[in-house]
């Protein structure tokens, strides 16, 4: 997998990150997170096509902002993220 394959989708970037943990190192996990998010914040697209892949959830749309704060804090938490030098 590269790079520009896995930032396709930012949801599935995340779920992808967590799921791959064994296969993908730690470091290159983290940095391309730290990527993205800096793609995000300097107002480039990331999402090439949304993907919604649990839509037909009743309450989909609530919970996707939360997932998504909530997994950010955890990689923040976790890897110290917004506290590494660029």
């Amino acid at each position: 997998m590269n790079k520009q394959y896995i930032a396709k989708g930012f949801g599935i970037l995340l779920g992808l990150l967590f799921l791959c943990a064994p296969v993908l190192a730690q470091e290159y996990r983290i940095d391309l997170i730290r990527d993205n998010i800096y793609r995000l914040t300097a107002g480039n697209p990331v999402l090439a096509q949304e993907y919604r892949i649990y839509r037909d959830l009743a309450m989909y749309e609530e919970w996707l902002p939360l997932n998504i704060k909530g997994v950010y804090q955890t990689l923040v938490d976790e890897s110290y993220l917004l506290m590494r030098p660029y």
